[in-house]
């Protein structure tokens, strides 16, 4: 039987190399996707080339199926078992948070994970809390402040001023087939 997504997610959040880079978690979830659920109507391995700015502007051309910035609809996809993601470019994380420190150097890409929405998180030292009310999700990260090993919030990986503005699409795993 075929590993969920959630499942695989949940598995390679774990690889250490994996998680230092955003571009390579999302590529090895989108071909272990690929593999688990014998995907032949789409190549994977171009779908997700390039980095997240180029992964996420392709969200609104086939494979990819755009939902917009609806994050409550990409919730509810995860919980269907569908390959949902989640992210920004660099240019609108610079448009959203232009006095952010340090300055991002490229866009953000996430997988999103089933169990949404998050919950509040009270700020405290160290860590500035989370709003709640958005999609749970794995990645990697550059920073590695924010390399998780386990589900996370894109409330907590995503600048608080861009959240409103991240863009998710899917891929319906089941039509792939």
């Amino acid at each position: 039987m075929a590993m969920s997504v959630d499942e695989i997610g949940a598995m390679l959040v774990r690889d250490e190399a994996l998680i230092a880079d955003c571009n390579k978690f999302v590529q090895a979830v989108a071909g272990r996707v690929a593999i688990e659920f014998a995907i032949k109507k789409v190549d994977f391995g171009r779908a997700f080339l390039g980095k997240s700015d180029a992964i996420v502007s392709r969200f609104t051309h086939a494979p990819f199926i755009s939902i917009a910035k609806d994050k409550d609809r990409a919730t509810k996809l995860a919980n269907e078992g569908q390959l949902v993601l989640g992210g920004l470019t660099l240019p609108d994380m610079l448009r959203y948070e232009p006095k952010k420190k340090p300055k991002p150097t490229m866009g953000h890409i996430v997988v999103i994970a089933p169990g949404g929405p998050s919950h509040y998180i009270a700020p405290h030292p160290g860590f500035p809390g989370a709003r709640g009310g958005y999609p749970y999700c794995y990645q990697g990260a550059h920073i590695s402040q924010y390399r998780f090993k386990s589900r996370t919030q894109v409330d907590i990986v995503f600048p608080r001023n861009s959240l409103p503005f991240i863009d998710y699409a899917y891929i319906d795993i089941n039509e792939q087939r």
